[in-house]
């Protein structure tokens, strides 16, 4: 019975581990079922934070240049004042 050895060259593997990621993760993602089960669970992993962004993004929905300190002359909206510069 023969017992082959292998030896890995770790910097090829280092130079290689972009390719080597992008395999194994094509090979990962192949099945459909488990492809949509790490999506789900990104969603749980991620739901707290995601929530506080539309939080946030509702606060500010209504929200002008001029109400977070933006000076009117440097506005393109109904507040801004670049027309007197013109005139």
């Amino acid at each position: 019975m023969r017992f082959y050895s292998t030896v890995v060259d770790w910097e090829y593997i280092q130079r290689m581990s972009e390719d080597l990621i992008e395999r194994m993760t094509s090979k990962l993602f192949e099945d459909a079922s488990f492809s949509e089960f790490v999506v789900q669970l990104c969603g749980e992993l991620t739901r707290e934070q995601d929530d506080a962004y539309q939080r946030i993004k509702r606060d500010f929905a209504s929200c002008i240049p001029k109400d977070v300190g933006i000076n009117p002359y440097f506005t393109i909206d109904h507040t801004s004042k670049i027309e007197q510069v013109f005139m």
